[in-house]
């Protein structure tokens, strides 16, 4: 507790003098779309804030509490009932295929998806990203698991000059269909939409440095495209 009681006596915060360091847990996807332009900005306001960044350990109650990362940014699924919460954006799931495959049509049937050779993210911990949990609780372990990679910015690598496919958020696989050869193919089912939470510990709400950027992030979040 005295901890937190510096914490809300301490005097203003003032960005542009601040020397904080803040620890994020967060995929590299959230990193890649949505974290990087928040350190953009906030390198023009605060020049003196740092950053980690740690993929989830699956500790993520143990390391918010023990004060070992200031923010966890996870699906809504994932969420600890014990503190603070704020979705700061949606996106969609788009499945992605190398544009020179003479197997991969432009469209797909779900017969022909789960007959397909898939690239899927893995955490190094053995966890699996929400959509994976859903597709099995909703058809079973049906799919043809060719390729798993602990990083969501390798899973596109993984695909190109192959006939195999990947399920991503759309945001990224936008991105990638920019830099590789590939195409978007809309989902034979209907997936849930993904939501990303901000969480915090609740003892430290009242942190100014911690208030001030997570304005910033609520703010970068809104001017976030439509997926």
């Amino acid at each position: 507790m005295r901890i937190d009681s510096a914490l809300i006596t301490e005097p203003a915060f003032e960005p542009r003098r601040s020397q904080r360091h803040f620890v994020f847990t967060a995929s590299d996807y959230v990193i890649r779309v949505f974290l990087r332009d928040v350190l953009k900005r906030v390198h023009r306001l605060a020049p003196g804030i740092t950053f980690a960044f740690h993929q989830s350990s699956g500790r993520g109650q143990v390391e918010l509490e023990s004060g070992q990362v200031d923010f966890i940014m996870g699906p809504q699924i994932d969420v600890l009932t014990e503190h603070p919460q704020e979705a700061l954006f949606e996106d969609t799931y788009t499945v992605i295929a190398w544009s020179g495959s003479e197997v991969v049509g432009d469209s797909l049937t779900l017969d022909e998806y789960l007959a397909l050779g898939h690239v899927v993210f893995h955490a190094d911990g053995g966890g699996s990203p929400w959509l994976e949990r859903w597709f099995i609780q909703q058809y079973g372990n049906v799919r043809r698991i060719e390729a798993a990679a602990n990083s969501f910015n390798l899973l596109p690598h993984l695909v190109t000059e192959t006939d195999r496919i990947a399920t991503l958020p759309t945001r990224l696989a936008r991105l990638y269909v920019k830099a590789e050869p590939l195409k978007l193919i809309t989902p034979p089912v209907e997936l849930p939409r993904l939501t990303e939470v901000l969480q915090w510990n609740v003892h430290r709400d009242p942190d100014p440095a911690s208030r001030w950027l997570r304005t910033v992030l609520r703010e970068t979040a809104a001017a976030m495209d439509t997926p």
